[in-house]
């Protein structure tokens, strides 16, 4: 026989601004007062975003003398009744993602263009390159000038390849 669901919900003390870190008391303050949310909205979204950008960059030693590293997780929910401006709060803790990836796709852009230009570069050294060789080969002094020239080919380095930083 099924029981009946108990749907009293149960009064939880507000958020105390005093654990949250330094940097992030006044921002939480500000949000959560402008949109008139819970400071526990903006405070989830703000402090698992930050975790999430520091990623695998961060880890624990949990032993003192052992290579035995933890790269810590942080996971984060935010729980609300209807109405309660979940959403519109998680927006705002979000942007500063936003700004992050408009600074990456400008940085990508400008790499791109870079790249571009260094593989044009590539492609000439590796023609005149080509063409030493080739008098190398016609002298034939036993060879000694033409492994120099493929040596200089053989180290000439490709550019690398651009990637854009993606934080979603």
């Amino acid at each position: 026989e099924p029981k009946p669901i108990n749907m009293e919900l149960l009064i939880i003390d507000p958020l105390p601004f005093e654990i949250l870190p330094a940097p992030f008391q006044p921002w939480i303050k500000d949000v959560s007062h402008r949109m008139q949310c819970p400071p526990d909205f903006v405070a989830v979204t703000g402090i698992t975003l930050v975790a999430s950008i520091i990623g695998t960059r961060c880890g624990i030693h949990p032993k003192q003398k052992d290579i035995w590293l933890c790269i810590p997780n942080l996971w984060g929910g935010v729980i609300g009744a209807p109405s309660t401006m979940k959403s519109p709060s998680i927006n705002e803790g979000l942007k500063p993602l936003a700004r992050l990836e408009i600074k990456a796709k400008e940085k990508f852009e400008e790499d791109k263009k870079r790249r571009m230009a260094d593989l044009l570069e590539a492609d000439a050294k590796k023609d005149l390159l080509k063409h030493e060789i080739k008098k190398a080969v016609k002298k034939d002094d036993g060879g000694k000038l033409a492994e120099a020239v493929k040596d200089k080919l053989i180290n000439l380095e490709e550019p690398t390849e651009t990637t854009l930083r993606r934080f979603k």
